[in-house]
């Protein structure tokens, strides 16, 4: 049972992250939210980046 809570929230929160956040920090911030997040990862460091369209 506490298995299946913490892979909920795991889910949670990657949806919220990839849905919400990020759509909204490159609306927000453009050019310079799409850089950063190339260079770094959403959640460890190097893990996740993101590549965006130029």
């Amino acid at each position: 049972m506490t298995a299946a809570a913490l892979l909920c929230l795991l889910l949670a929160v990657e949806i919220q992250v990839r849905l919400v956040e990020e759509p909204y920090l490159i609306r927000a911030h453009g050019h310079a939210y799409a850089s950063y997040s190339e260079r770094v990862g959403r959640f460890l460091p190097g893990l996740g980046r993101l590549t965006h369209d130029r």
